[in-house]
């Protein structure tokens, strides 16, 4: 057990060295499912992803666009499930469509309270890329339940449930963005909305160039 936690110690170190954080606007979220549906709701900062899967090995989620990100050191956020024994995996997918995930974040919708995650994915996930991590820019960060299990009654296969995320955040090298200067005092946040990097400063809106979007 502790060192599994020196572990997890030294991968955020890692991680935050000549980084900065990005948050995901929750309200961008889109559906991702290979069979079934899944329906986002975001509420006080929640975003709840009611999913079904309809076929064996299939999966349901959603995904966050991105736009075209160079690099993504990792990213974070806060899960909870709503009990059920069902495997939600997280990912970054890259231009080429491959997904990347961090093998040491399997988690399942058993985890019935809040829990912290830091991801820094490096291995693809199914698609079985040819090139390493980081060499295609991405396009979206993705989560998704994978009942992964054999059905008995085979054509008549259903899993459904939910699962909860809050607090998600993108670790990305210092120099990603050429973002305006701005002053310690000031307020600012900045968020992902419709693929594009947004700063929120003294309630006004501008792009990651500094030029304020009306």
């Amino acid at each position: 057990m502790k060192k599994s936690l020196l572990l997890i110690a030294a991968i955020c170190a890692a991680l935050t060295i000549n980084s900065k954080e990005i948050v995901v606007d929750l309200s961008t979220a889109v559906e991702e499912t290979t069979a079934g549906s899944a329906v986002p709701s975001l509420a006080d900062g929640v975003l709840t992803v009611s999913w079904t899967v309809t076929e064996n090995w299939e999966i349901s989620g959603v995904e966050f666009p991105l736009n075209n990100l160079e690099e993504i050191n990792g990213f974070k956020y806060e899960f909870k499930g709503d009990g059920g024994a069902v495997g939600v995996l997280s990912y970054v997918r890259d231009s080429e469509g491959n997904r990347w995930w961090d093998a040491n974040t399997w988690i399942t919708s058993e985890q019935g309270t809040w829990l912290e995650i830091t991801a820094a994915p490096s291995a693809c996930l199914w698609d079985g890329a040819s090139y390493k991590y980081g060499t295609h820019p991405f396009i979206a960060l993705g989560f998704i339940a994978n009942p992964g299990t054999d059905d008995p009654n085979g054509d008549s296969f259903l899993a459904t449930g939910k699962f909860y995320l809050k607090n998600v955040k993108l670790i990305v090298p210092d120099d990603q963005t050429s973002l305006d200067n701005t002053s310690a005092e000031q307020k600012t946040n900045k968020v992902i909305r419709d693929g594009q990097i947004m700063i929120l400063r003294d309630g006004k809106t501008f792009n990651a160039l500094g030029t304020e979007i009306k």
